[in-house]
């Protein structure tokens, strides 16, 4: 397990997020169970301790309210839900390096507003595109295709112009595989989300496949190393 697991009735708190050394879950009874009392008079909840000083650092001392929490696991299971606002505080800087979101602007010019846009491997990558402009649809539409680390951009580009019907994104076999993820082929006022998880470090060109636009709207995804 690799986070909190909360149902109705219970709370758990995984020993490899604790850094403790059994394998098996530690199980906090909720409120109304059989084990209420017993976890009432077990004094200190190791795991809640460990846990917490696990994402904040081994140099964590708890505060007045941690240490009456600590001491008093049956309250702590009672007001579940302000507890947990306490733990995602020290939860959101661990887990924030695991996702990026980036957002990418288009414009009647035929620009991106970012012609280069940085990662981590591994990270999950949500990307927000939009057309920010005033032409019709009809006349001026763009995307965002990030293409696999050394795919030629010039042919991809010429092939994709034949695929009007799929947003000039093309859906043969072959230029699939060239494909990491794209956005929707949007008009102006139009905004796209996609996400991918981000690949092995390198180079990834990315470009708008709209007939005639891939020669100005080009930029490079990369990927860096953990």
């Amino acid at each position: 397990m690799s986070g909190i697991v909360l149902n109705a009735k219970r709370l758990f708190l995984p020993s490899s997020l604790c850094g403790g050394e059994q394998a098996r879950d530690k199980e906090v009874q909720g409120e109304g169970s059989p084990a209420r009392g017993r976890a009432a008079g077990s004094g200190a909840n190791p795991d809640l301790f460990l846990f917490l000083r696990s994402v904040s650092g081994p140099g964590f001392i708890p505060t007045k309210p941690f240490r009456f929490l600590l001491l008093n696991p049956h309250l702590m299971n009672r007001h579940l839900l302000a507890t947990l606002s306490v733990f995602a505080a020290f939860l959101a800087p661990a887990f924030a390096q695991d996702e990026a979101k980036l957002e990418v602007s288009s414009n009647d010019q035929m620009q991106y507003d970012k012609k280069a846009l940085e990662v981590v491997t591994g990270q999950k990558v949500t990307v927000v595109f939009k057309y920010v402009g005033a032409l019709p649809k009809a006349a001026m539409a763009h995307n965002i295709v990030i293409l696999q680390a050394g795919t030629a951009v010039p042919g991809f580009a010429m092939k994709a112009m034949a695929a009007a019907a799929s947003g000039y994104i093309p859906q043969d076999e072959d230029s699939k595989k060239l494909i990491l993820a794209h956005s929707e082929t949007i008009g102006a006022g139009e905004t796209s989300t996609f996400s991918f998880v981000a690949p092995a470090p390198g180079a990834y060109p990315y470009v708008c496949t709209f007939p005639g636009h891939f020669a100005l709207m080009q930029g490079v995804l990369t990927v860096k190393e953990k």
